[in-house]
Formats: C-alpha cells, sequence, structure tokens
C-alpha cells in the first residue's frame, strides 16, 4: 500500500509560528498507527511574523504557506501547541474538571492565565498529563484554514522519541529545543517510564549543558542517549558530545 499520510504539526509563539511533519512515506502494508518506528519526521520550519502587519494578517499569511508546503501530503490530523512555560504536569486523576477548575490549578502554580487565553488538559504519557495555556485566537484562526486541531502538550514531541527509539539497558534523555525554550524528559529505555520532565528558557548552547549536567548528577543518563528535537538541535549537539558519549538527532 502507498502511503503519504501525514500529521501536521504547528508550534505557536508570539513572534511566529515553525511545522513540521510526521508520518509514512512509501509502500507499507498496514495502516500508519502500525509503523510508528518507520515514522519520517520533517525539518522543522520557522516562519516569522511581520511586525507591519496585524495578528490575523500574520496568522492567515503563515497557514496559507504551510498549506503550500504541504500540498503534496495527506494530512490526517494536525497538533498545535504553545511553546512557552505556561504548563504544569499533574496525575491522571486530578484532571478531571472544566476549563475553571484548570484555570485555578494553572493559578495555583503561579501561571496566569488571561482573557484570550484558552487552558487545555492532555495527556502525555500513561498516567501524566498536561494543563497548559495556548493562544485561543491563533488556533481559531488556524482552524479557519486546516478544520479541526488538536492541543497537544511540547513534552508529547519527547515520548514519540521515546517510542521510536525502542527499549535499551541505558537511561536516556530526549530533549525537544525551540528557539527560546527546551523540554526535557528523562526516562527509561528498558521500561519506557518517565521520571523527569521539565521545560527551561534557554539562550546559548551552554544553558543546556548546564542543565543536563546539573539532572545526570542526579538521574545518571550519562551512558545512554542524548535524542534531540528542533530546527536548532544540530549545533547544540557539538557541545554536547563532548561530555556526553552519545548524541542523536532526530
Amino acid at each position: 500500500m502507498q502511503h503519504n499520510n501525514k500529521i501536521l504539526s504547528i508550534r505557536l509563539s508570539p513572534d511566529g509560528l515553525s511545522f513540521w511533519t510526521t508520518g509514512l512515506t512509501g509502500s507499507i502494508s498496514g495502516n500508519m498507527d502500525a509503523h510508528r518506528d518507520l515514522w519520517e519526521v520533517s525539518s522543522e520550519r520557522w516562519l516569522s511574523f511581520d511586525t507591519e502587519k496585524d495578528i490575523r494578517d500574520n496568522i492567515e499569511a503563515c497557514a496559507a504557506a504551510i498549506k503550500e508546503a504541504t500540498a503534496r501530503d495527506t494530512i490526517v490530523s494536525v497538533e498545535a501547541y504553545q511553546d512557552g512555560l505556561k504548563s504544569v504536569l499533574v496525575p491522571a486523576e486530578y484532571s478531571t474538571g472544566n476549563a475553571a477548575y484548570f484555570k485555578g490549578l494553572l493559578e495555583e502554580n503561579g501561571i496566569e492565565v488571561g482573557e484570550d487565553d484558552g487552558v487545555a488538559c492532555v495527556n502525555v504519557v500513561g498516567d501524566i498529563n498536561a494543563v497548559m495555556v495556548y493562544d485561543k485566537k491563533t488556533v481559531n484562526i488556524l482552524k479557519e484554514f486546516f478544520g479541526d486541531i488538536a492541543i497537544v502538550s511540547p513534552y508529547s514531541i519527547n515520548i514519540e522519541v521515546m517510542r521510536k527509539c525502542g527499549a535499551g539497558r541505558r537511561r536516556s534523555v530526549a530533549v525537544y529545543l525551540s528557539r527560546q525554550y527546551a523540554y526535557i524528559t528523562v526516562f527509561e529505555r528498558k521500561s519506557g517510564d518517565v521520571l523527569y520532565a521539565d521545560a527551561m528558557q534557554w539562550s546559548a548552547d551552554t544553558d543546556i549543558l548546564y542543565y543536563l549536567s546539573s539532572l545526570d548528577q542526579t538521574f545518571e543518563f550519562k551512558k545512554g542517549k542524548v535524542y534531540l528535537r528542533g530546527a536548532v538541535a544540530d549545533g547544540v549537539s557539538k557541545l554536547l558530545g563532548k561530555y556526553f558519549r552519545k548524541i542523536r538527532c532526530e
């Protein structure tokens, strides 16, 4: 069966949008989900907002560019997440409630929720959920172009990396890098259990090295692998390679 089915992912930022696709290409029998280990991820492409345009014009221009860039793909679903630190990870048993409940949960953790913000509770992996803030206006405009859009957690990118890398003996870490934020997940390759997940703002490659080196003192993943994703991962990998034994850019 010839496949060209793709999931379109869009990252929302105050100064622009980025996007990439994940899926199968080529002749493979069975459905798409049965071949997660063979999924291919396209390069992440950044689209900056024009400061001379208003927000709607910027979002519409970016959406049109994304549709043109993915015109040859069969987009089976679209997902979006808000870049930033406005999220909190919670056990699944604390994730039932309405928007007002989740807003209160975020505010209890020092996260401000504005009038134009949407609030979502989404599964990350297993019994771990993320309660998070997203730009409701941007998502609503994107829906005019793409239809239904699922709000996802940026940590889900690392979970996909975990699933793709498969079982192994060594504890490892997955890092997704946006232009301003790093999303870090430490996990057991043998069991697939998540041991730690957090996000941080960064501006220099040395910030990532310092943070991972500090985490390694607690979780001891130096002998495992560091999986990097994101448009800026290649530059960081050279520095990390001086400290960690195995670096892989996804």
